[in-house]
């Protein structure tokens, strides 16, 4: 941190003396230490920044810092984004965003999650504005999440998504722009976007945010079961599954019919899941299934499956005949 970075940060703190938490997420990675690094020195110059440090779930998750629920930094923000940080470290004290009332009132609006991605890189003239622009419309609705990377930083996060330039803004891995870009422009497409699109990563990050129930009730509004949504439910990852699982529970419970339509895409896919995952699938099938899905089980009793598989199958047909 240069004397001109902490003579920012030192009258920003003048001029609010609100206290700020803030989190900094750490892990094995070696980048940890440049975030520990940063965080340690914003709360020595600005003592109203209050920072909590917590591990991250996985020992090789990528560092970051995270401002509120909806806003994560895999960036340090020096250097030209410094100033569009503190910004959002104002906002978010006051629980106060310059979004304008018509854009605030459309985004109260919105019912599906929208999952932004900017890609930034150091010096980058044009990156500060794009965060200015986005930052705020996290802290209006908390469907609203925005990820902030530094490309460089985290070259094979960029790497993934075949990020080339900065800034880059993806939304839902699906649609992006490059280069500065309106904020309507953004915005016409994120309130018009259509729920059944949702990727699986969007899936899996609902999930991870304990927003089961949520993904449950935008797929009976909508009436079907969202393509990405299989991935999850199938995934190796247990506790990806087993929120996949609390979804499909809930809907099992609430609209059977739309249940019913994952048994021929679970089952497509059965012959290639691995066998921990093909218990938790033939579960599915059971609470979910009908009287047509009996003989499909019954296939598994003479196939080439283990023990446990064929007792889960027993146990799903057992479930099925105690509804039908």
């Amino acid at each position: 941190m240069t004397p001109e970075e902490e003579k920012l940060i030192s009258d920003w703190h003048g001029g609010f003396s609100t206290k700020t938490p803030i989190t900094c997420v750490v892990s094995e990675d070696d980048r940890t230490g440049m975030f520990r690094t940063f965080c340690e020195q914003l709360s020595r110059v600005a003592t109203n920044v209050v920072v909590t440090y917590r591990k991250g779930d996985d020992a090789k998750q990528p560092p970051a810092i995270e401002i509120n629920k909806g806003l994560t930094y895999h960036a340090i923000p020096l250097g030209p984004e410094l100033a569009p940080f503190l910004d959002v470290l104002s906002w978010s004290g006051k629980a106060w965003s310059p979004v304008p009332e018509s854009t605030t009132a459309q985004l109260e609006n919105l019912k599906t999650p929208c999952f932004l991605k900017l890609f930034i890189a150091p010096e980058c003239p044009y990156c500060p504005k794009m965060v200015q622009d986005l930052a705020p419309l996290t802290l209006v609705n908390e469907l609203v999440k925005l990820t902030i990377i530094d490309g460089l930083l985290f070259p094979e996060m960029a790497e993934t998504l075949d990020i080339k330039s900065a800034p880059t803004l993806l939304f839902d891995d699906r649609m992006r722009w490059t280069g500065q870009t309106p904020l309507k422009e953004i915005l016409d497409v994120v309130l018009n976007q259509d729920p059944a699109l949702i990727s699986a990563s969007s899936i899996e990050s609902l999930l991870v945010d304990g927003k089961a129930g949520l993904l449950a009730h935008m797929m009976m509004e909508q009436g079907t079961i969202f393509p990405s949504f299989y991935e999850t439910l199938t995934s190796e990852k247990w506790s990806v599954r087993l929120g996949a699982m609390v979804v499909m529970e809930e809907i099992i419970e609430q609209d059977g019919m739309l249940a019913l339509q994952c048994v021929r895409p679970l089952w497509e896919r059965f012959p290639d899941l691995n066998e921990q995952v093909r218990g938790d699938v033939v579960y599915i099938l059971g609470e979910a299934g009908n009287r047509d899905t009996i003989p499909k089980l019954e296939t598994v009793l003479s196939g080439p499956y283990s023990r446990e598989t064929r007792e889960a199958v027993r146990e799903a047909l057992d479930t099925i005949v105690r509804k039908v």
